[in-house]
Formats: C-alpha cells, sequence, structure tokens
C-alpha cells in the first residue's frame, strides 16, 4: 500500500468522540488524526512499511486485530 491509497482509505475512517477500539484512551477522532498527520509527512508514492500499513487499517476500520 503506498501513501496515497492510504489516504483514500482514511477518508472514510470514523472520527467522532467515541472511545477508539484501538486504544480506548483515544477517541476514533484523535486516532484518526495521529494517522492523518503521519501520512500527509510522506510523498505520495511512498511504500508503508508493514507496521504502518496496518496502523492505518486498524484506524479506517476502528478494529484492532486486522488481516493484511
Amino acid at each position: 500500500m503506498n501513501t496515497l491509497e492510504a489516504k483514500e482509505l482514511m477518508k472514510n475512517a470514523p472520527r467522532d468522540e467515541k472511545p477508539s477500539r484501538v486504544n480506548a484512551s483515544l477517541t476514533r477522532s484523535q486516532v484518526a488524526g495521529i494517522v492523518d498527520n503521519y501520512l500527509e509527512t510522506l510523498r505520495d508514492d511512498k511504500i508503508l512499511d508493514h507496521l504502518m500499513e496496518k496502523r492505518v487499517l486498524q484506524a479506517s476500520r476502528d478494529r484492532k486485530r486486522v488481516l493484511i
């Protein structure tokens, strides 16, 4: 997955004040914001490493466990 694909996934990420399933001490909006901020620092054609790809999928689906 490259940065552009990750940004597309994050457009549909839940962004509200409910506790996140990824990290219960953060809201879903905060988790999405953290991932968005990281993606903004990368070029659009940059390939994400395995761990960051997992974080994008977690934030976009609001799930702790995701299959890659």
